[in-house]
């Protein structure tokens, strides 16, 4: 990719959403009636993924990932006895088991203010899509509406690979460091979600808080990259130090302090 543009700012906050595994498909609400979904609280749904349930959802795959794949893609579960001796069996209700390639989670609900929901997870080709779905009037518009939302999230989007692991994105000025600059590496293979089809055109920007005060540990995070294109909401991830960085010993800090304050630093 295009060597991207720096930006510092100052007490600058933010999260990543996309990986090269993990992307969401919740953009799909602003078109849902175009494309046959029929979603009765689709900003609701939103809302409600954004602010939880999503992030719990990707927390717990990217924290457990094996796990994750091998207890919520069971089709059931058997769990002690009846009192008359027999096994305790319950099956999974995800709607896309079975009828979904890759399907591997989460979990179905129910309340009388959101409707029947699900979140939802599958694994394509080295792609994970995550979704949510809510306000829907019946278990079987919650299968319906959420096999059509992941099929169109494969069939609509692609992921673009942008940088590998531990590849240099950019460099960081250190301050009162015992050296002056740090790389700032991809912590993992990072990749950008966009619609299928979509030309190359793509904005790509570093941002950190600088000069970054050492000492500094070899994989903290100390930026982000951030990719904006003409039809998708920006895209953030996080930048990690590439080495320690230990902090100025004290003839190096007297150095400093003079090229300060003769305005060469």
């Amino acid at each position: 990719p295009r060597r991207p543009t720096l930006r510092r700012t100052s007490g600058t906050r933010v999260s990543w959403l996309t990986s090269s595994r993990t992307s969401h498909c919740i953009h799909a609400a602003h078109s849902s009636h175009r494309r046959g979904l029929h979603c009765a609280r689709c900003r609701y749904a939103v809302a409600v993924s954004k602010v939880s349930t999503y992030d719990g959802t990707k927390a717990t795959i990217e924290k457990f990932p094996d796990l994750y794949k091998k207890f919520y893609s069971r089709r059931d579960f058997t769990w002690g006895q009846t009192m008359g001796g027999n096994a305790i069996t319950q099956a999974n209700r995800d709607p896309l088991l079975g009828r979904v390639e890759g399907a591997d989670g989460l979990k179905t609900g129910h309340t009388s203010e959101a409707g029947y929901s699900f979140t939802g997870s599958a694994e394509q080709n080295g792609r994970r899509l995550v979704m949510v779905v809510a306000g829907l009037d019946s278990m079987a518009a919650r299968r319906e509406q959420s096999i059509a939302l992941i099929n169109w999230g494969f069939r609509a989007w692609q992921a673009r690979p942008l940088y590998k692991k531990g590849q240099t994105v950019e460099s960081a000025e250190v301050q009162l460091g015992a050296e002056d600059h740090v790389n700032l590496v991809a912590p993992r293979d990072l990749a950008v979600t966009i619609p299928a089809g979509m030309g190359s055109e793509m904005k790509v920007s570093v941002v950190y808080d600088g000069p970054i005060k050492a000492p500094i540990k070899a994989g903290q995070t100390i930026g982000s990259l951030i990719v904006r294109t003409a039809d998708t909401p920006p895209q953030t991830m996080p930048l990690v130090a590439e080495k320690d960085v230990e902090e100025a010993g004290f003839f190096r800090h007297a150095w400093l302090a003079l090229l300060s304050l003769l305005g060469l630093a």
